[in-house]
């Protein structure tokens, strides 16, 4: 695969990744296209430096499995996963829209209501992993 400098034309599987979007303790983020169905992808990268832990390898398994395990509405689908040349990932559905930190900056505190809406539909998303016995940290 190719390094983040190229990542716009950088495959992975039938994944052409397109721009990074996140990142987080494990790795980052990238949208990509499926070529195989044309659909917007998440694809969750495993940093090199820590594909060389076999612990970190198959924590990050482990994780890739228990979100594929999640079925409910507030909770992101988990596609699959792989490794291809040592690099691990795993794919999820892409939600396109604004984050809730972009739309605080763009529009100011939510309303009440709003924020209780969306508070009420995290904690069912939490309930339904706690019953799968997943936390996240």
């Amino acid at each position: 695969m190719a390094d983040a400098s190229d990542i716009e034309t950088a495959t992975l599987g039938h994944y052409l990744m397109r721009r990074q979007i996140g990142r987080g303790g494990m790795g980052k983020v990238y949208l990509a296209d499926d070529q195989r169905t044309g659909q917007a992808v998440a694809v969750k990268l495993l940093s090199t430096k820590l594909a060389k832990s076999p612990t970190v390898v198959e924590r990050f398994h482990r994780e890739a499995q228990a979100a594929a395990d999640l079925d409910h509405p507030n909770i992101v689908r988990s596609l699959g996963a792989g490794q291809e040349k040592g690099r691990h990932y795993f794919v999820m559905e892409y939600l396109d829209g604004e984050t809730l930190r972009e739309r605080v900056k763009r529009s100011g505190p939510l309303p009440e209501s709003e924020a209780l809406a969306l508070c009420d539909k995290v904690a069912m998303a939490l309930e339904h992993a706690a019953e799968h016995h997943i936390v996240h940290p």
